[in-house]
């Protein structure tokens, strides 16, 4: 980080990865910051009440900003922080969140070191993955369980049930969900299979650095996530990685936050997008377990 307070790449991105037109996290924190609200949670907008999702997004900003070795103890200050643990404990008294809803509240809870009561979320994620689930529904029960508790859930739905959950058509955010979750359930995909993957997440990459919904389509921030967590789960490189940091810097706006790509509003969600995507370019380690 320069005096400036400009963060141009940890030591083990810097190496190959030159940010030239640098990523300004100390405006990303200012602009996480300014949606804090005074009861504990985050908003989408400075006066908007804090929602569940939008205090997953800035909690998983925070984890991404430590995970590109950026200095501050943000993720540390909120686990000290009383009122965030109270919007948490409220939130979780709600029993008729969604499934999606509750693996964000189950990962803000761990990101938050927050000591709540979430049995109730683990039998609605028992209970789904009793009904035929589709794959997102596996994954976020995934984020609830653990992979202990997801392989053990699994079993009900037989030996083929990776078979069975993979999508006819295949998109970056199905694929991604297709690895990670094999992983967590200890699946070990045919090499064949692997080399087939990555190849095709890499074909995502567009001219401008990004990544599209599939080979061919147009760069969004998300799906540049999608492709570079899929890559960075299966040990694979992307395409150009210099292009896509490129594009992921070019995502930043004056207001500190990223848009979905350049010149977009800037929101949570794709702050968290933009950092993590970056911070599984880095390589080092398999992306961090976070719902998408």
């Amino acid at each position: 980080m320069s005096r400036q307070g400009r963060f141009d790449a940890p030591e083990a991105l810097a190496a190959s990865l030159p940010l030239p037109a640098g990523i300004d996290l100390a405006a990303v924190v200012a602009f996480v910051q300014a949606r804090r609200q005074a009861g504990g949670g985050f908003g989408a907008t400075p006066r908007l009440p804090a929602t569940v999702e939008d205090t997953f997004q800035a909690l998983a900003t925070f984890r991404a900003l430590a995970d590109l070795g950026a200095p501050g103890e943000h993720l540390a200050a909120c686990r000290q922080d009383q009122a965030l643990q109270t919007f948490l404990a409220r939130m979780a008294g709600h029993r008729e969140l969604g499934l999606r809803t509750m693996a964000q509240l189950v990962a803000s809870s761990r990101l938050a070191a927050a000591d709540l009561d979430l049995g109730y979320a683990q039998a609605a994620a028992r209970r789904q993955l009793g009904q035929q689930p589709g794959l997102e529904a596996v994954h976020h029960a995934w984020q609830i369980l653990g992979p202990e508790g997801l392989g053990e859930a699994l079993q009900s739905l037989g030996p083929a049930w990776l078979q069975r959950l993979t999508p006819s058509r295949p998109t970056c955010r199905g694929m991604m969900l297709l690895v990670e979750v094999a992983a967590a359930a200890g699946e070990e995909l045919p090499a064949a299979r692997t080399g087939r993957l990555a190849a095709w997440f890499a074909a995502c990459q567009s001219p401008d650095g990004g990544f599209g919904f599939f080979p061919g389509t147009t760069s969004f921030i998300e799906h540049s996530l999608f492709c570079l967590r899929g890559l960075s789960r299966l040990g694979a490189p992307a395409r150009d990685p210099d292009a896509a940091v490129r594009f992921l810097a070019s995502c930043q706006t004056r207001a500190g936050g990223f848009g979905r790509r350049a010149n977009a509003a800037p929101f949570l969600d794709a702050t968290a997008h933009g950092l993590a995507a970056l911070a599984a370019l880095c390589g080092a380690s398999p992306p961090p377990v976070l719902p998408v």
